[in-house]
């Protein structure tokens, strides 16, 4: 997991706060959540769900953010706090996560997609923001 876990966390305290949600089922398996390159859609197993995170999806990186990012003007470090922003503000892109933690939770393998092949790419930070929901003790989706 990453280690600078405080940005999801106060993700999830914004998203969350101290309330619980109702019912717990099935744990989720770290190895339920995997990051994947769009180029190899097809190599994946198909019994995965494929969710493709990039634009103009809602969990996609807002142009100006890439833009900021690929002419080198903030951090990477500055380009997740942004991003998770956009996650926090964004009513569609919330739903969605949403949506993915519910499969997690059903136990359904889920595969975040994206055009760039390696890191830095957002799907990264979504993946790391997912298992601090899913690891967060007490937390129940």
């Amino acid at each position: 997991m990453h280690t600078n876990t405080y940005k999801y966390r106060i993700y999830y305290n914004f998203v969350v706060g101290e309330k619980k949600m109702p019912v717990k089922t099935t744990k989720w398996k770290p190895e339920n959540l995997k990051t994947g390159y769009i180029a190899k859609w097809n190599e994946y197993p198909t019994d995965e769900v494929k969710i493709r995170v990039c634009r103009p999806g809602p969990l996609g990186t807002p142009k100006d953010l890439g833009k900021l990012w690929t002419d080198q003007k903030i951090t990477w470090d500055e380009f997740e706090l942004r991003y998770l922003l956009h996650v926090m503000m964004n009513k569609k892109a919330h739903q969605r996560l949403m949506e993915i933690l519910a499969m997690l939770k059903e136990g359904k393998t889920v595969r975040l997609m994206c055009y760039e092949r390696e890191a830095p790419c957002h799907r990264f930070t979504l993946k790391n923001m997912l298992e601090v929901f899913l690891d967060k003790e007490g937390y129940q989706i």
